[in-house]
């Protein structure tokens, strides 16, 4: 009896195999991973957030730009660095560098910390459409 090692979409991107490589790329949607997004929210007003969802979820966020907020306080306006769940968030600041935001494990939702956001651009590569470790199924 022999056993078949299982396949995951990462062993098969890796392996590059010409008869397997077109199926996995269109599983994981290669062509939407490649072109990052730029989402401008828009103006908020008479919506009291203090998240941002994303669609497509993001794997890597590049930058948070809070444009407007609901108090207009000068720290909450500003660049912010993207963490994991765990980090301690904080408000923007022009004397003491970014703030710190929160994004969820799966890409969907930045948070932000006490702040109102009105405004907010947020430039993010987005997730592969099915996690590499998933099985490899050849259609």
């Amino acid at each position: 009896m022999t056993d078949t090692a299982v396949q995951t979409l990462k062993s098969v991107l890796d392996r590059a195999d010409p008869n397997q490589i077109a199926d996995a790329l269109r599983q994981v949607k290669l062509g939407t991973i490649l072109t990052p997004v730029s989402l401008d929210t828009g103006d908020l007003t008479g919506v009291e957030v203090n998240h941002i969802h994303l669609d497509p979820p993001a794997l890597l966020v590049r930058s948070v730009r809070v444009v407007h907020t609901l108090t207009t306080d000068e720290p909450d306006i500003g660049e912010y660095l993207a963490s994991d769940e765990n980090a301690t968030m904080s408000a923007a600041s022009t004397a003491n560098g970014p703030g710190v935001c929160k994004m969820d494990a799966d890409g969907s939702k930045i948070t932000f910390h006490n702040t109102v956001v009105r405004q907010a651009i947020i430039e993010y590569i987005p997730r592969p459409a099915v996690a590499l470790t998933d099985v490899f199924v050849n259609d």
